[in-house]
């Protein structure tokens, strides 16, 4: 595959870089099956002294996953007493540029070529989700004016505009070879976590939208008293927000594994980790003109 097509679609995906510990991200192979396999994300649980019977949940996501994958999130996501979940919205003066259209186009496109289905399917409505992210407007300030794409300046226009077509191209593939590229990107993505995007771009992309996260939840930690607080961002990020909970006093109890792409016949399911899928009571994602996840 185009080295740089690859390098697009693990972007696409929700991987930026993060430093930390830990990834909240894995490919898995199956010991019995060269074929089988699975690209999966974590779910971590946190405790502190001080605050007892309380629990924050780093709820790792990609951003194109198998329709069950998201059923089961949906499902995880309904239990917890507030979720603080990650939307780029465009604010009051950001204007629409080709860059988003590419980006829209390309996220879309990489959803069909893999058979996967778009994080939109989850319900952005329900009571107890509580934005926690920049606004586009807020992003351009950070950049300090500076043209800005969640490509994070790896690929210029003019080599999306050429990908465009080839991805298109590749949505008529096979099962077999479906799964072949599907292999090779979670591979890609389980290892795309311990490299950081570099310069400024990848500090607002990653570093400065979990400052607005740690700003939000600091809120919520003094009226939540009882209960789960989810952080349910793009797995890229959570490496990064470990370590800011671990100077807050924060210790990790538990960590568990959620399926997000099956690879031929996939992987048994951690007994007694990971929920069964069911379908979600849910309603499209309110129409917020360009909203993104990245």
């Amino acid at each position: 595959m185009n080295r740089s097509l690859l390098l697009v679609l693990t972007l696409l995906a929700g991987m930026h870089g993060a430093f930390g510990e830990e990834s909240y991200v894995r490919y898995s192979q199956s010991p019995t099956s060269s074929r089988d396999a699975a690209l999966q994300t974590a779910v971590g649980h946190f405790s502190h002294p001080d605050h007892p019977g309380l629990e924050i949940v780093l709820y790792g996501v990609v951003h194109v996953g198998d329709l069950d994958y998201y059923k089961s999130v949906q499902k995880d996501l309904d239990s917890y007493t507030t979720v603080l979940y990650e939307m780029v919205l465009p604010g009051k003066n950001y204007k629409p540029t080709e860059d988003d259209r590419l980006f829209k186009e390309m996220q879309d496109g990489m959803g069909k070529m893999l058979g996967l289905t778009s994080q939109k399917v989850i319900d952005y409505t329900r009571k107890n989700l509580v934005h926690a992210d920049l606004t586009m407007d807020e992003v351009k300030k950070a950049m300090g004016g500076e043209s800005f794409s969640p490509m994070g300046g790896m690929v210029d226009k003019s080599q999306l505009r050429q990908m465009l077509p080839m991805m298109k191209s590749m949505q008529q593939l096979g099962a077999g070879m479906q799964d072949n590229l599907k292999r090779m990107m979670a591979r890609q993505l389980a290892t795309a976590g311990t490299k950081a995007m570099p310069g400024k771009m990848g500090k607002v992309i990653l570093f400065d939208r979990n400052d607005a996260v740690m700003k939000v939840l600091s809120k919520q930690l003094n009226k939540t008293t009882k209960g789960e607080i989810a952080v349910f961002y793009g797995a890229a990020h959570h490496p990064d927000f470990e370590v800011r909970l671990a100077k807050l006093g924060w210790t990790k109890q538990s960590m568990r594994w959620m399926t997000a792409w099956k690879i031929g016949a996939g992987l048994e399911a951690e007994a007694g980790k990971t929920q069964e899928p069911t379908a979600p009571k849910a309603t499209p994602a309110p129409a917020k003109p360009k909203a993104r996840w990245f």
